[in-house]
């Protein structure tokens, strides 16, 4: 019962995730103006999202979704006052010249 009850406990609690996560360590091993395009795809794979420019460069943009409740949740009374949903979103963008060579690179993060 105790095993039952653990599990449950863990499926209430566990969180959602999508999209692909680029650590501070993986990021800083590319160079502004000597890394390319592939090597950035060999290393990470493919975007999660790609965006022209206007210089004629693009943009490969990582993004990683987290979300998830907490127990504050399944209360009713006080998940109304309370706003114990957590969540947030990383994007890791790279921005390319038009010959495929990073010009820039940018990380945040943002609270749901």
């Amino acid at each position: 019962m105790k095993t039952v009850a653990f599990a449950a406990a863990a499926l209430v609690l566990a969180g959602c995730t999508s999209g692909t996560f680029v650590s501070k360590e993986q990021s800083a091993q590319f160079q502004v103006g000597t890394t390319t395009e592939q090597q950035v795809l060999a290393a990470l794979g493919q975007p999660d999202a790609k965006a022209d420019l206007i210089n004629g460069g693009h943009r490969d943009s990582y993004i990683r979704v987290v979300e998830g409740e907490t127990p504050i949740d399944h209360v009713p009374l006080l998940a109304l006052v309370a706003a114990p949903h957590y969540g947030h979103t990383t994007t890791v963008n790279f921005d390319f010249d038009a010959n495929g060579v990073l010009k820039d690179m940018s990380r945040f993060r943002e609270r749901s």
